[in-house]
């Protein structure tokens, strides 16, 4: 584990950021919201494409729903027990029904009225009561490609680290295509946060495709907040 200090935390109040995937830096934001009394900012990698995400994204162009929306949820009090939030999880598994889940057909219906993803975001947490702010780190539609130590070139973030491939050769190199373009609050939230939390979570679909895009690194770089991996 790498963890590096630009500056001490300042007293009272924290802006923390935290970037990667919903799935693994929910938990992350939980604990934060346990234990400081904070200000956070989920930066969310924009790069999946499997299952609910990769379908509605394809449809419509709304991008990924399913990190974005965990990402939201997390940000809310007592998530266990909101009455909301158990709902957002329920499967459509049968009847026709494409494998959906309540709270992705709800973020789709936001974006569908506001035609705008930041906007759909911001009242889906307003629906749920989120306390913190969830900006995706590219408005873009990027693909994540990998080549494999043997020549071998896997396109999408949902076949990359997929169980057939894991005895595969090494992974050498990983990119966004087309050139992604950053999300400008992404790099005015990276640049005034106290604390910047880089992960957890898989290192070539979850927390790499946040640092492919142009912008983000040089932010990381250049913040005066604690950064920590």
């Amino acid at each position: 584990m790498t963890h590096s200090v630009h500056s001490e935390i300042p007293k009272g109040k924290k802006q923390i950021v935290v970037i990667g995937g919903a799935k693994g830096i929910s938990n992350v934001i939980v604990g934060i919201r346990a234990y400081l009394d904070a200000d956070i900012t989920a930066v969310i990698s924009t790069a999946d494409n499997g299952g609910s995400s990769g379908i509605l994204s394809d449809c419509y162009g709304i991008g990924p729903v399913v990190d974005r929306r965990r990402g939201c949820g997390a940000l809310v009090d007592d998530n266990e027990s909101h009455e909301l939030l158990s709902l957002a999880e329920y499967r459509y598994e049968s009847g026709g029904l494409p494998p959906h889940t309540f709270g992705n057909l709800v973020l789709l219906t936001l974006f569908r009225k506001y035609h705008c993803i930041e906007q759909a975001i911001e009242k889906y947490c307003q629906m749920i009561g989120a306390k913190g702010s969830v900006i995706p780190v590219t408005l873009g539609k990027q693909t994540l490609w990998a080549r494999r130590e043997d020549g071998t070139v896997v396109e999408g973030e949902s076949r990359i680290d997929v169980s057939d491939d894991l005895n595969s050769s090494r992974i050498t190199k990983v990119w966004l295509s087309p050139r992604a373009i950053v999300n400008p609050k992404a790099e005015v939230a990276i640049h005034e946060a106290d604390v910047v939390i880089i992960g957890p979570g898989d290192h070539f679909t979850s927390i790499i495709p946040n640092l492919l895009v142009p912008g983000i690194p040089s932010a990381i770089r250049e913040t005066k907040a604690m950064v920590v991996y």
